[in-house]
């Protein structure tokens, strides 16, 4: 049986949006372009606003000012670094485009991926010019740090805007977290979807905290991945960036597929639906102005490691360009690992061991850990029963306390050595491994609740007050959930729940029948009811 819980509120409503670049589309397609996105439930586009000595300011006068009469909220794009043959030229430009739209207008977006071509360091001039003309004019305006790629390396360049002293100029970072996969698989070094979106909020809570996250591209080609799966991942999308806690505003790219965006678009070139068109606008219709209110459990698990007992039988093994020592310390609940780390090189990683048997056939891991470095990469090992070893990307570094997980049907972002590449259960869990990445020479991270997840764990059900969207990675499984039957697919399913608490399940997968156990000092393994709230930070 499987229980079902909600957490207490932890993010405000984020607003929704596609970009559509109104003014680049031929005048007698524009009326039917801003229709779309107001059928769609946007309620923010974006627009490129290329710089030109000598302007034609018709297609994007006429572009503003049909988003304003359908009521849809425009980010201005404000042109390209190496557009700009000095600082006056750049202030001019700001200034003349904040003296048009200022009135019309509640956030800019300075430059376009701009860690491609220059520094944070050398970035910062650019926005803090920037920022007094723009506030100056509309002082509620957001002024937005130029949307950049979401990988291990950005933290790079946020912090060389940070350091330099550009954080009174900005409002918010933006980012595009584009992928390959479905959101939910891990990538290399990055992890998965929410993984990357919180690459930025960790940057920002580092820096202090006071600034949002606003997703200003992303998105999948139905001509890579097909129809459903782009109508799928766009729409898991959306719901699972309205998760993380700082994320504003969440836009997609793009409205309709043409040459230069290719096929990414809700539409096709002649503005006709895909089926992602439908799944972003059921997302829209279904979550806009709900706050993220908590995963429901909805996985089984069985516990690993919960440190109640102590640290016997764990050891710091295969520290590279560095050492690590292990000490007992306040966990998430009860007691945890505290992992104490230095590195004398910017590469190197620090391993905690202790082989413990995980019996069955996990689908699994996951583990909960505090830390404050974001610039590194956190792991699971473990040992099959032909001694082969695997090693499981959990995610990148986030500050605070934060959920890692690895999906071993689904996530892609393994390697393994001393076999045939094949897992031969039973296993054992075998360490957990912090990989350096140019981060801090030394810190700290408390690691708690290591689970194994036994069944379930490709369903996901995210509560947002009353609303439940909940799907699965593959294939589909009806549950009672909150009382109600639900069949679990692919595609986003949405359905109004109260406030589901004590609450259990009866048609689990045969091998989420467990027993319920609460954290004890016993360190063998254990059958946990319930399953793994996934990402949640405390």
């Amino acid at each position: 049986m499987i229980s079902a819980f909600s957490f207490p509120l932890v993010t405000q409503a984020a607003s929704f949006g596609v970009g559509s670049y109104v003014n680049s589309i031929p005048e007698g397609n524009r009326g039917t372009a801003v229709s779309r996105l107001a059928e769609a439930g946007a309620q923010w586009t974006r627009l490129e606003i290329g710089y030109s000595a000598t302007p034609d300011w018709g297609p994007p006068d006429d572009a503003v000012s049909r988003l304003r009469s359908a009521g849809i909220n425009i980010i201005p794009l404000d042109g390209h670094h190496d557009a700009f043959s000095s600082h006056d030229t750049w202030k001019a430009w700001v200034q003349t485009l904040t003296a048009k739209y200022a009135a019309s207008v509640q956030a800019w977006e300075i430059f376009n991926e701009a860690d491609n071509y220059l520094s944070g360091a050398a970035y910062v001039d650019y926005i803090k010019e920037a920022h007094p003309i723009i506030k100056a004019a509309n002082s509620g305006a957001t002024v937005i740090v130029s949307g950049i790629s979401a990988r291990q390396q950005a933290t790079a360049f946020w912090n060389g805007v940070f350091d330099a002293g550009a954080g009174g100029s900005f409002d918010a970072l933006g980012l595009h977290p584009y992928r390959a996969g479905a959101p939910e698989t891990k990538d290399f070094n990055t992890g998965n979807f929410v993984d990357s979106i919180k690459l930025a909020t960790s940057s920002i809570a580092s820096h202090g905290g006071g600034k949002s996250v606003w997703l200003t591209e992303f998105g999948w080609r139905n001509g890579s991945v097909g129809d459903a799966d782009q109508a799928n991942h766009l729409s898991r999308a959306f719901a699972l960036a309205a998760t993380v806690s700082g994320v504003e505003t969440i836009v997609s790219y793009n409205l309709y597929d043409n040459a230069e965006g290719g096929s990414y678009g809700l539409l096709n070139g002649d503005f006709s639906k895909k089926q992602s068109f439908g799944a972003v606008q059921s997302v829209t219709g279904n979550l806009k102005g709900k706050g993220f209110s908590g995963y429901l459990d909805v996985a089984s698990s069985t516990t690993v490691a919960n440190f109640e007992s102590g640290l016997s039988g764990w050891e710091s093994k295969e520290t590279s360009s560095g050492s690590l020592s292990l000490a007992e310390g306040s966990g998430r609940s009860g007691k945890g690992m505290v992992m104490n780390y230095s590195f004398n090189s910017a590469s190197g990683y620090a391993v905690a061991k202790r082989l413990i048997s995980v019996p069955g056939t996990p689908s699994g891991l996951s583990v909960w850990i505090n830390a404050s470095d974001t610039s590194s990469v956190w792991k699971f090992r473990i040992k099959d029963a032909a001694g082969e070893t695997f090693q499981f990307d959990a995610g990148s570094s986030k500050a605070g306390w934060n959920q890692y997980t690895f999906d071993i049907a689904n996530d892609k972002a393994q390697t393994s050595w001393g076999g045939n590449g094949g897992i031969d259960f039973p296993v054992s869990f075998d360490s957990i491994v912090l990989d350096n990445q140019g981060g801090s020479s030394s810190g700290s991270a408390t690691v708690d609740d290591i689970v194994a997840i036994t069944g379930g764990g490709d369903l996901y059900a995210l509560k947002f007050g009353s609303t439940l969207a909940y799907w699965k990675l593959s294939g589909t499984l009806t549950s009672l959930v909150c009382g109600q039957s639900l069949q679990f697919t692919q595609t986003p399913q949405f359905a109004t729940v109260g406030g589901c608490e004590g609450v259990t399940t009866t048609s689990a997968p045969p091998s989420t029948q467990s027993s319920t156990s609460s954290k004890t000092s016993s360190k063998t393994s254990t059958a946990k009811k319930g399953p793994v709230s996934r990402e949640h930070s405390k």
